[in-house]
C-alpha cells in the first residue's frame, strides 16, 4: 500500500513553506526597518560624542560583530519600546547608558520582550516599598494591589510576569530572613509576593522613561 498524499501533500507543503518563508522575511525586513528608524532618532538626538561613539562602533569590525549578535535579540520582539532601549543602547546614551556589564545583562533580560511585559514591569517598580536591612528595594504585591492601571490584566498574569522578570534577572526573590519568596495564608486567605530590585531594573526604568520621551 502506498503512502497517502506524498506527491499531493509534499506539493502543498513545499507552497506553504515558500508563503512561510517570504511572510518570515517580509516580517524580518519590518522589524529590521523598524529598529534602524530608532536608531536614527536616537542618533539625531544624541551628543556629537554619542554619535562618533556609534560611528567607530559600526566600522569597527569587533563592533559589527557584536551588532549581529545583537540583531537575534532585536528581531525577537515588535515592541517599539525595546528597539529603541537597543537605539540607545548602541548609541551609548549619555542620559541613560549604564555601562557595558550591565548593559551586556539587560540584551539579554530584552530577549522576547513585550509590550505587556514592560507595562507590568513598571506597574510593579511602583508598587508598595517595604522595609529591608539589606541594600535592596523589596516591593510586595499582593490581594489588596489596585490593578486599575492596567489594561484587564489578572493578578495572577502579574504573578507570572514577576517570575518571568526573575528569570530575566531583573526582580530578585525574596532573600529576607524572615521572608520567603512569597508566602500564603489560607486562614485569612491573604498572599503576599515580595521580590527585589536589581541594579538592572533600574537601568531598565531609566531607558525606558527616554525610549517612550523620543517616541512620542
Amino acid at each position: 500500500m502506498e503512502p497517502i498524499g506524498i506527491v499531493k501533500g509534499g506539493t502543498l507543503a513545499i507552497k506553504a513553506g515558500a508563503t512561510l518563508y517570504d511572510f518570515y522575511n517580509s516580517y524580518k525586513k519590518d522589524r529590521y526597518g523598524d529598529f534602524i528608524q530608532c536608531l536614527d532618532v536616537t542618533y539625531e538626538s544624541g551628543s556629537i560624542e554619542a554619535r562618533n561613539n556609534l560611528n567607530e562602533f559600526i566600522e569597527n569590525p569587533t563592533g559589527r560583530a557584536i551588532l549581529g549578535e545583537r540583531l537575534e535579540s532585536i528581531m525577537s520582539t515588535d515592541s517599539k519600546r525595546v528597539l529603541m532601549i537597543q537605539a540607545l543602547l548602541l548609541c551609548k546614551d549619555r542620559d541613560c547608558w549604564p555601562g557595558e556589564a550591565i548593559e551586556k545583562r539587560i540584551i539579554f533580560a530584552l530577549q522576547n520582550m513585550t509590550d505587556e511585559t514592560i507595562n507590568i514591569f513598571q506597574f510593579c517598580l511602583r508598587l508598595r516599598k517595604i522595609e529591608s536591612s539589606l541594600n535592596y528595594n523589596f516591593l510586595i504585591f499582593n490581594q489588596e494591589t489596585d490593578l486599575s492601571s492596567l489594561d484587564q490584566i489578572s493578578d495572577r498574569r502579574v504573578m507570572v510576569i514577576i517570575e518571568d522578570l526573575k528569570r530575566r534577572g531583573l526582580f530578585l526573590p525574596d532573600i529576607r530572613d524572615n521572608g520567603g519568596m512569597n508566602f500564603y495564608q489560607p486562614e485569612e486567605q491573604s498572599w503576599d509576593i515580595v521580590f527585589g530590585i536589581t541594579e538592572e531594573a533600574e537601568a531598565l526604568s531609566k531607558l525606558i522613561n527616554k525610549a517612550e520621551l523620543l517616541l512620542t
